[in-house]
């Protein structure tokens, strides 16, 4: 289904030619804002988890922490970023490889940011390891392409590169919130 609605989106059904770059560009403002009430969505549900969890003033654990605080680092990283995003292609017109590689500088420091604090707590932390590897290694990978991206070398991918950076901000978020919601705490009791 997702792979239909790219082809129908990169290809006009009519002239079968490939888009125009004015219609990419509005493919890309609209996945920005789907983006970014992703996030906004994902966001509101952690006020939701805690208050329906019944604490009882119950401080979190060191897991517990390390999964909110990338629930919200990310979480909150994809909502400013995309509509940063926005804000910057609209005020850029005259020049959007300039704006895809400054937000591409953007989401090289937010995923180096995330994969390190990840990375060290993985190595301090005993419980889900294999997760917090994956999780550092495809980080990393997209901290390396947007700084690449940011630098230049990948411009002619630089609006893809955000996009699924960002996208890939928006999966750590839902990670992190099913294993608040799953977690190892809960099936205890």
């Amino acid at each position: 289904m997702i792979c239909r609605i790219l082809l129908f989106c990169l290809f006009n059904q009519k002239t079968n030619s490939i888009m125009t770059p004015e219609k990419i560009l509005e493919f890309q403002f609209f996945l920005l804002l789907g983006y970014a009430a992703t996030a906004t969505t994902l966001v509101g549900f952690i006020g939701l988890v805690f208050s329906t969890e019944g604490r009882n003033n119950q401080s979190l654990d060191n897991h517990e922490s390390s999964t909110v605080f990338h629930f919200m680092f990310a979480g909150l990283s994809a909502l400013f970023t995309s509509l940063l995003a926005i804000v910057a292609l609209i005020s850029m017109s005259n020049n959007h490889e300039l704006a895809w590689r400054l937000m591409n500088g953007l989401g090289a420091i937010i995923h180096l940011t995330g994969t390190i604090r990840i990375g060290i707590e993985t190595s301090q932390m005993h419980e889900l390891k294999k997760r917090g590897w994956i999780l550092t290694a495809v980080g990393g990978t997209f901290g390396i392409f947007s700084a690449a991206a940011a630098s230049g070398f990948l411009s002619t991918f630089s609006p893809t590169i955000f996009l699924m950076g960002t996208m890939w901000a928006i999966a750590v978020t839902a990670i992190s919130f099913i294993s608040l919601v799953v977690s190892p705490k809960k099936r205890k009791h």
